[in-house]
């Protein structure tokens, strides 16, 4: 008899709640019912995506493939990095479906191998003692498989990978704090970020940032107030409701008549003909892919019902959203850089970084030495963007002093409509001329702008003071650097 359509939608409705990659992997999956592996993954992805550890349920995935697997998940700490990342979870997921189809072949062979090996012990027993006539043994099929269930709880999960990952998300974590899982999620960082040689300056760097709080309070200045980009008009619309109006609406949901024929996945409405592939066992699995894809033969039904329509009324507010504007830092990488002032002036790429990235504001760094030598790179938690500030913390100061380079491609840059709001922040340790013309350039700016050019001066800062307001001399940073 078959079943009715309501028992039909319990049954095989999980399974457009699965995702098509991992719905592909169990299909072939050799151990366990279908249906209990699709109810069993979407359980084990619904207590991951929450950021909690699934508990084994005695279906699927056996005892001897969930039990190292949450040890390990346990272990690593990372069920906490699968919250609301499902691009992170089915990507686990697919790794337990793998594990498990690596430790079934496993088992089998042991089972195999263990069988053999005791058949041929006793057939040799049976020949020793065939005279004395000893009674035959019957073969323990059941308690082999236990000892081999045993075997395989007690090895290690395959997990060097996530364990690398990781052990990667916890260095970034250390050095951007809450920003870390911003980095961690989605990258595979242990070939890029953790094996770069600017990573092991992170540390250091981090400790500096820490001992400097004069630093953290400079930067966070930076980037003039201004109007957000939701307040662009600075108006907002308020809704008021004056009446609502009965309009009849055709609609699926409401059962009258029946008008056609469709194709969908409703099992309650499907065709007669459509049921009687579930009696064929043979069809029942060409019936199973038209109800995934949504391809079963359904009366096409539907109805009038009302819907109330709102006539509205709209009264313009005006309010104001502020938010600083972008930042633009610019960096003296010349030899007298070397030593103290270069550890402090890379301390502060990092925070300002971690400053615009948290504030939701573009960061341009901007490092320069001699005649046209200046290298500029865009700050971001991004992989590029994390590249290139590491690209920036493994280089060393060497070369001549010309900021005049650096400060016109600034002013350039604040022409801009998107760098209106932007600062500049200027670190040097003060040694290089300033023309005139430049200081004049940098006045009109000031005034046409509202730009400001701010000074961090890790040396003598009377050549910085002709084209930074304000100036900051930071002598007492550099102690215990």
């Amino acid at each position: 008899m078959i079943s009715d359509g309501t028992a039909l939608q319990r049954r095989f409705g999980a399974w457009e709640d699965c995702p098509h990659e991992i719905f592909d992997a169990l299909a072939t999956v050799t151990t366990g019912d279908f249906d209990e592996r699709i109810a069993s993954l979407i359980t084990w992805r619904t207590e991951l995506l929450a950021g909690r550890v699934p508990a084994p349920l005695p279906t699927w995935p056996p005892s001897w493939v969930a039990a190292p697997f949450v040890s390990v998940l346990t272990h690593l700490g990372l069920q906490r990095f699968c919250r609301e990342q499902p691009t992170l979870v089915d990507e686990l997921l697919l790794d337990l479906i793998a594990e498990s189809e690596r430790r079934a072949a496993i088992r089998r062979a042991r089972i195999a191998a263990q069988i053999a090996e005791e058949l041929a012990a006793r057939a040799a027993l049976r020949r020793k003692f065939a005279s004395r006539g000893r009674r035959r043994e019957s073969l323990d099929g059941e308690h082999i498989e236990r000892g081999v269930d045993r075997e395989l709880m007690a090895e290690a999960w395959c997990a060097d990978r996530w364990r690398e990952r990781v052990r990667v998300w916890l260095e970034i974590e250390k050095t951007f704090g809450e920003l870390g899982r911003v980095l961690g999620l989605g990258w595979d960082l242990s070939r890029g970020v953790l094996r770069h040689v600017g990573f092991d300056r992170l540390a250091r760097l981090r400790d500096v940032v820490a001992r400097l709080p004069e630093l953290r309070d400079v930067i966070r200045m930076l980037g003039r107030l201004q109007p957000s980009a939701e307040s662009t008009s600075s108006i907002e619309d308020v809704v008021a409701v004056l009446r609502r109006v009965p309009v009849p609406v055709r609609t699926p949901l409401v059962v009258a008549e029946a008008r056609g024929i469709d194709r969908g996945g409703e099992i309650d409405r499907m065709l007669p003909s459509e049921a009687m592939l579930i009696r064929r066992p043979l069809l029942r699995r060409v019936w199973q892919a038209r109800l995934i894809e949504r391809q079963l033969t359904t009366f096409l039904i539907d109805g009038l019902d009302t819907d109330e329509r709102e006539v509205v009324q709209t009264e313009a507010r005006r309010r104001q959203h502020d938010e600083r504007g972008p930042i633009l830092i610019l960096i003296d990488t010349s030899g007298s850089m070397a030593g103290a002032p270069e550890i402090v002036a890379k301390a502060i790429a990092l925070e300002a970084m971690r400053v615009a990235h948290r504030d939701g504001r573009r960061c341009i760094l901007m490092s320069w030495s001699g005649p046209g030598q200046i290298a500029e790179r865009e700050l971001a938690l991004t992989p590029g963007g994390v590249g290139a500030l590491l690209d920036f913390l493994a280089t060393s100061f060497s070369g001549g002093t010309d900021p005049e380079g650096p400060l016109r491609r600034a002013l350039s840059r604040v022409t801009e409509e998107a760098w209106r709001a932007a600062d500049v922040m200027m670190v040097s340790d003060g040694e290089f001329p300033v023309r005139s013309n430049l200081v004049e350039e940098i006045r009109v700016a000031r005034e046409r702008y509202g730009l400001r050019v701010v000074g961090a001066c890790l040396g003598d800062s009377s050549a910085m003071r002709s084209v930074c307001e304000p100036c900051f001399a930071v002598e007492s940073w550099l102690r215990g650097v």
